[in-house]
């Protein structure tokens, strides 16, 4: 067994080494009762994300909308993977500041704008 243990059931004896098509009494008891040992992992990331808005009501339309805040996980359209991206939109101020970070490299794909 390649990722497990093969033991007699009863002593407990490894019979991982034994190769055999059938089965042979454990050399140490004789019991032909057998107990497969093998694990198994898996793994998982967690990936988050925090997004924040802000909206004045003595404002009308789309215009009522004046901050937006993004830190977190997005996926790249052009990469097709999950970067790491900053955004601050802050229309008050006339602030726009947008990046993403490739995980893999730290590479920044969107350089930091100002407007």
């Amino acid at each position: 067994m390649e990722n497990g243990t093969i033991k007699c059931a009863d002593c407990h004896y490894d019979l991982s080494e034994i190769k055999s098509e059938n089965i042979i009494p454990c050399p140490n008891c004789g019991s032909q009762r057998r107990i497969l040992e093998a694990s198994i992992h898996e793994g998982f990331k967690i990936y988050d994300s925090l997004r924040g808005e802000a909206k004045n009501p003595n404002y009308t339309g789309k215009r009522k909308w004046r901050w937006d805040s993004f830190s977190g996980w997005e996926k790249h359209h052009f990469l097709g993977k999950l970067v790491k991206k900053e955004r601050l939109i802050d229309k008050d101020r006339n602030l726009y500041k947008e990046y993403a970070i490739d995980p893999d490299t730290n590479e920044i794909l969107q350089p930091c704008r100002n407007t």
